[in-house]
């Protein structure tokens, strides 16, 4: 029983720090060089499943947009540092609303997690500017975890881990001798859960997959020892002491609860 509560109290943990997640919100960045200042949204983090738009506001030293006189450029760069697909892209004028400089970048410039930035050149007559600024990939768009939540999701990967293989190991030993119970296949079952929530966090919140990559491996490798299994070994073993005794055995007796 009081490994089940520990894999509650982990599951519960884990729930309770997703509230201290937040995303940071976009906020106006400027820059000047030469005359030329752009106005943009800050996009901390982006989506690798979802396309992203790229909006730049321009104005000249006078104060005055320079829509029609102007020219922006987009350059995206991967996690290496290099430029991705697009290259040095022009960024169209949306006519509609006569204010942005726009350009969307395919999700395939940017389909794995990791550090990336984006750099706005906007080049007129007389004047030039540029706007950088880092951004985040992360698989939904959320915030990346911070220190205490990262360290947090690889207390539960480590403990989640022994539990697991602990309870897999104790299933073959309790088919062998027909000793599993009710309390037994719930905490097999209860690993197993266990990993799938450590594998959603690290997919969510961790930039590096190691713990993402790992875990989906276990849910793969597990899902018959530590899901069928147990039933499995549970049902034998029911079958054969009730062989045994010749009568319906206690709850005791089937359940494992001490």
């Amino acid at each position: 029983m009081k490994y089940i509560k520990l894999v509650l109290l982990a599951s519960i943990m884990a729930i309770f720090m997703l509230g201290l997640v937040t995303s940071a919100p976009p906020f106006v960045t400027t820059s000047s060089t030469g005359g030329l200042q752009i106005e943009s949204p800050t996009y901390s983090y982006l989506s690798k499943d979802l396309d992203h738009r790229f909006h730049a506001h321009v104005i000249n030293s006078t104060g005055m947009k320079t829509n029609k006189t102007t020219m922006c450029f987009l350059h995206f760069y991967d996690t290496m540092g290099y430029d991705t697909n697009i290259g040095s892209t022009v960024m169209e004028f949306e006519s509609y609303n006569g204010i942005d400089f726009a350009l969307t970048i395919g999700k395939s410039n940017y389909s794995t997690k990791g550090y990336y930035a984006y750099v706005i050149q906007c080049n007129s007559t007389n004047e030039i500017g540029f706007l950088q600024s880092p951004i985040t990939v992360t698989n939904s768009g959320k915030a990346e975890a911070g220190d205490i939540f990262t360290g947090v999701i690889w207390l539960l990967f480590i403990f989640s881990t022994l539990l697991l293989f602990y309870t897999f190991f104790m299933t073959l030993f309790k088919l062998v001798t027909a000793d599993e119970t009710v309390y037994d296949v719930l905490l097999a079952w209860s690993s197993y859960i266990l990993v799938i929530i450590v594998n959603y966090l690290g997919a969510e919140y961790l930039i590096r997959t190691y713990i993402e990559d790992l875990t989906g491996s276990f849910l793969t490798l597990t899902v018959w020892t530590n899901g069928v299994l147990p039933l499995l070994a549970f049902i034998i073993t029911f079958f054969i002491k009730s062989t045994q005794k010749k009568k319906p055995l206690s709850p005791q007796e089937t359940g494992g609860f001490r």
